[in-house]
């Protein structure tokens, strides 16, 4: 391993798999990220203890929430491309609630939903605002940060890495949740109001149920890509195209590109799938107006996390 290990993405290679279908990879220089093991365990943090009581609405609890977010990375695991059988051994366990709001390279794999932004929420004058380390201390989420500051960044998911072979050590999620009172108008103007129901009306109101706004299961799914080692698709069908109007959950299911790529690159009984022969050319994750799903790219070498310049969502 190199001295130093990378968080998250810099740039995204296209791999085309065998049947043709196109899916996208993550990548560090010339290798793809991936996980070492087929048995990753991740956490949810219970939002309910740590200020983001809006989520799914008031009557939902964390304990209903950790199961819908079970369900997006359930989508991964349980991929049978059409006509195949199945055909990847890779398992994402729910290890369970947890109150822990850190985000980092521990080893230990966390959903967490930030309570609102770090302005609002870390007092005035308080270092970690010009260091942008506000966010595990206070659970918010910081739009100073580099790779937080749009506010139309629904999620963004950081993954930690070896510089040189591209395995994946640590990853965890971020949702950019509301901050504000209970009936409020939608949409806010810090975060999203994330829902947990089924598809049909669209919220009006923050807290307001039977409703679709952001939706978790959509949200988490597409990150659930990015936990994995995939980046954003240019194909508007795929979860992991970057972007996600309100009232969108047609992520909650995979396409058949998305399907084909964790059964390539985490086939039953066999070596994950790295970069080489396959690699067809280079692309990015963009933006868009309504909200955009994000991958995070921050150094940390030497116990030391600084920004890395030049690098997006």
């Amino acid at each position: 391993m190199s001295p130093g290990l990378w968080r998250a993405a810099i740039a995204a290679a296209a791999v085309l798999a065998v049947s043709g279908v196109a899916y996208v990879r993550t990548t560090a220089g010339n290798a793809c990220l991936y996980w070492g093991t087929r048995q990753v365990s991740y956490l949810v943090n219970d939002f309910s203890v740590n200020g983001a009581q809006e989520v799914c609405g008031p009557t939902i609890d964390a304990a209903a929430v950790q199961a819908v977010v079970q369900a997006s990375f359930d989508a991964w695991t349980a991929a049978v491309p059409d006509g195949q059988a199945s055909c990847t051994d890779l398992q994402l366990l729910n290890a369970g609630l947890t109150t822990s709001t850190h985000t980092g390279y521990d080893h230990q794999n966390i959903v967490v939903w930030r309570a609102g932004p770090c302005t609002s929420l870390a007092p005035a004058g308080d270092p970690c605002l010009a260091s942008h380390t506000c966010g595990d201390t206070y659970n918010c989420w910081d739009t100073s940060a580099p790779n937080h500051g749009d506010s139309k960044i629904i999620a963004l998911t950081t993954v930690t890495y070896s510089t040189r072979t591209g395995q994946i050590f640590d990853a965890d999620m971020e949702l950019n949740a509301a901050n504000a009172p209970l009936g409020t108008g939608l949409p806010t103007s810090a975060g999203f109001y994330f829902t947990c129901g089924p598809t049909g009306n669209v919220c009006t109101t923050l807290g307001q149920t039977a409703c679709v706004y952001m939706d978790v299961q959509n949200t988490v799914t597409h990150e659930a890509g990015h936990f994995i080692g995939f980046a954003h698709n240019p194909d508007p069908l795929s979860t992991m195209y970057p972007t996600a109007p309100i009232g969108d959950t047609s992520k909650r299911l995979l396409a058949v590109e998305d399907k084909q790529g964790v059964c390539d690159v985490y086939p039953i009984g066999k070596p994950p799938l790295t970069c080489g022969t396959n690699s067809s050319g280079c692309g990015c994750g963009t933006t868009g107006a309504e909200g955009v799903l994000g991958l995070a790219a921050v150094l940390l070498a030497f116990g030391r996390r600084r920004p890395r310049a030049g690098t997006t969502p």
